[in-house]
């Protein structure tokens, strides 16, 4: 998917079992003729870097005007982007998904809460405290892009701002700057600041991973990959679960169908039709104007 044009830009599927080539073998003859599409031999678990490694490869060859991938948007799996960085010939810049980002430190922070005993007296970390924060961590991310030492300078005064210390807080998002007196913070249990100096502790740790130079240089651009759910939620409906079609060419037919329908709507039907010479049916002619909707 592009991230300016929210288009796909390209797509590979990956197959491991052909039912034709599965019922031949078990009969121990020779498969019939047929359209196999199986691409997969390793691990499942290496389709995805497999995959990302085929699109960044074939990108500069797929015109008169060679093109190359230069940013690659996702979640921080070691195993793609160190497969891409391997095997492809041309650098590619890595930017962190927010929405990623935000699971893996909602996550970090329910793993504290399970393991870490807080003494008596302190707040507890419970999901209330725990979604303020992951909160608090977006609006850090959406303020700041493109401004990474002040993404760095936010989200390290996340912690000190639940707690109380405001000393270094800006005006612009900081409530209590703007009204000392009745401040109380919105999303915190009973408005109250949090309390207890090892859960503070243990927070800024947690905090100061994620403002690490590294991870802000990731983070800074504000980038998303969730435009990509939109078409696993299209393929989803063209190749449900519930139904098994990966044995056959279905399965690759369904996948590919919802590229285009991501690109140009449901139209891209009639256009399949005309280009075919086909007299669109009575099914499709009552619904023109359903089909006439926008790309999603």
């Amino acid at each position: 998917m592009g991230s300016l044009t929210r288009k796909a830009l390209d797509f590979t599927t990956r197959n491991k079992f052909c039912r034709t080539c599965q019922s031949a073998s078990q009969t121990g003859s020779n498969p019939k003729y047929h359209d196999c599409r199986v691409n997969h031999q390793t691990l499942s678990k290496s389709m995805e870097p497999l995959g990302a490694v085929e699109l960044f490869k074939r990108a500069p060859v797929q015109s008169n005007n060679p093109a190359k991938y230069a940013v690659f948007i996702g979640d921080d799996d070691c195993s793609t982007l160190s497969k891409i960085r391997e095997e492809v010939v041309y650098h590619v810049e890595k930017w962190s998904d927010t929405v990623h980002a935000k699971r893996t430190l909602i996550n970090h922070l329910h793993k504290l809460k399970c393991e870490t005993p807080f003494p008596r007296g302190e707040s507890a970390l419970s999901n209330k405290v725990i979604d303020y924060l992951g909160k608090c961590f977006m609006y850090s991310v959406a303020q700041n892009a493109g401004n990474t030492d002040g993404l760095q300078k936010a989200i390290r005064l996340i912690v000190p701002h639940a707690f109380g210390n405001h000393e270094h807080c800006l005006e612009s998002w900081c409530g209590y700057k703007q009204d000392p007196t009745s401040y109380k913070h919105r999303d915190l249990p009973f408005g109250k600041d949090l309390v207890g100096e090892s859960l503070k502790r243990s927070l800024k740790e947690v905090f100061e991973i994620y403002s690490s130079e590294n991870v802000i240089k990731k983070l800074a651009h504000n980038a998303s990959s969730q435009r990509n759910e939109s078409v696993i939620s299209t393929i989803g409906c063209k190749n449900p679960k519930l139904r098994f079609h990966g044995g056959s060419k279905s399965a690759d037919q369904r996948r590919e169908s919802s590229v285009p329908q991501k690109n140009l709507g449901k139209q891209y039907l009639l256009n399949v039709l005309q280009s075919e010479n086909i007299n669109p049916g009575c099914i499709i002619k009552g619904n023109k104007t359903n089909f006439g909707d926008k790309a999603a």
